[in-house]
Order: C-alpha cells, then sequence, then structure tokens
C-alpha cells in the first residue's frame, strides 16, 4: 500500500524580496532588449523600403520623360502631316 502524505500544515515558500527585484530586472532588461531589436529591424526595413521607392520614381521618371518626349514627336509629325 501506498502511504500518503497530508499537505494540510504545508504552506508555499515565499520568494525573497531581492529574487523578485532580480527577476523583475530581468525581464525589463529582456523587454528592452526586445524593443531595441525591433526597432533596429524596423529602421533596416524602413531604410530598404526607402531605396525600393527611389528606384521606382526614378523609373517613373524616366518612363514619363519617355512618354512625353514620344507625345512631342507625334504631336509635331501630326503637324507636319496634316499642314503640310
Amino acid at each position: 500500500m501506498r502511504a500518503r502524505m497530508h499537505l494540510a500544515g504545508a504552506q508555499p515558500t515565499a520568494i525573497h524580496p531581492t529574487s523578485a527585484h532580480a527577476a523583475g530586472a530581468v525581464a525589463v532588461a529582456v523587454l528592452a532588449a526586445a524593443v531595441f531589436i525591433f526597432l533596429a529591424v524596423m529602421a533596416r526595413v524602413t531604410r530598404h523600403l526607402a531605396a525600393l521607392l527611389s528606384d521606382l520614381l526614378q523609373v517613373a521618371v524616366a518612363v514619363t520623360s519617355a512618354l512625353f518626349a514620344i507625345a512631342i514627336i507625334a504631336g509635331v509629325v501630326a503637324v507636319l502631316l496634316f499642314h503640310g
């Protein structure tokens, strides 16, 4: 037969205040490190996104310039053909 233990008089051990403060300090340090890493990653992503948008705007300017040149050439050709 198994022996039964009576735990009616047992109480949970209290956590020492110093260890509780140390655990809180560790938690704050871990949280601060996580926030710092998150912000660093977001800064890197923002930098890459800005570079991509800059490239996109450069391509848009080049395409717009080419379209304006084509429109001017088409206008000059149309004027010369219909008035000539």
